[in-house]
């Protein structure tokens, strides 16, 4: 759940108050927050918060919805992060390649979740170079990335699966953490390929069909109706395998999500609209009417 609008609103449907809200968030930082700071970041997916307001509510997501997995994996995680994002990061690649090497032991021993972790943060690495390889015609590394990222994908749900029939830890891993981990071993088939060449694919189109992702996408937001990407990433692929009555299911949960999307120009936090982007086209043109929304 990365975008901050779904954690707030995940937070507030715990059932809390707006006064209860801002109170939990005092025993984090005491000053508090302002109460229109915090409305509005909660009503407009575009609303962006500065990083000290962002990390606060962060935090207050972790302490409420706690990683299934072991610390020390996910601090492995959070690094690796840090890393990527950071734009004075001098050689990204070497440090991919140096935890890479170190990953492909690491995983090999630990617990279950730990295990399943490591192998979701190998597979991670993999995903992020594909567009790189892709936009300096590096086919054969793609090919390579591309292939290692599913194969560590489908070892971590593996794992996570025998954790979930096996441990008692197991009960933790919720639906949306199994719904991400699919959703990124689709991106592995989805990144490795420009954007013109995704609805004529016929290997994603395959995937797309057996991994049954359109259903369970509906399961979460049918669970979580404020996941506006999780709606919008529905809405893509209904798209993509030219699905009229998907499309237009997912956009109504878009629309749900948020109102503002019944505008297609709409462009929320880092995401370009709906109506640039060139994997909506069939869906704007074949399958939305937008009177009816």
């Amino acid at each position: 759940m990365a975008n901050l609008y779904s954690k707030i609103h995940r937070l507030k449907a715990q059932g809390w108050t707006w006064d209860e809200f801002l109170q939990q968030i005092s025993l984090i930082y005491p000053p508090g927050i302002d109460e229109k700071t915090l409305y509005g970041l909660y009503r407009h997916p575009h609303r962006k918060a500065s990083r000290h307001i962002r990390q606060i509510l962060e935090q207050l997501h972790d302490q409420c919805f706690p990683s299934p997995f072991p610390s020390s994996a996910e601090a492995l995680i959070g690094l690796y992060n840090r890393q990527v994002n950071n734009p004075k990061q001098p050689d990204l690649t070497a440090d991919q390649m140096a935890l890479s090497a170190y990953l492909t032991e690491a995983c090999q021993y630990g617990p279950l979740l730990y295990r399943a972790r490591l192998y979701w943060l190998s597979a991670n690495i993999q995903l992020d170079q594909l567009s790189v390889f892709r936009k300096n015609g590096k086919h054969e590394q793609l090919n390579l990335a591309q292939q290692q990222g599913i194969k560590d994908y489908q070892q971590s749900l593996s794992l996570l699966e025998e954790a979930i029939l096996t441990t008692k830890t197991g009960a933790s891993i919720d639906v949306f953490t199994l719904y991400k981990l699919r959703q990124n071993m689709l991106a592995c088939y989805l990144n490795a390929l420009s954007p013109e060449q995704r609805s004529e694919s016929k290997t994603l189109l395959e995937y797309l069909k057996v991994c049954d992702f359109i259903n369970s996408t509906k399961q979460v937001l049918e669970s979580e109706p404020y996941q506006w990407l999780l709606a919008r990433n529905g809405l893509r692929f209904s798209s993509l395998t030219q699905n009229a009555q998907d499309c237009q299911w997912f956009y109504r949960a878009l629309c749900t999500a948020n109102k503002a999307f019944k505008n297609l120009n709409y462009s929320p936090e880092n995401t370009p609209s709906i109506a640039s982007s060139v994997e909506f086209h069939w869906a704007i043109e074949n399958a939305l009417d937008l009177s009816d929304f």
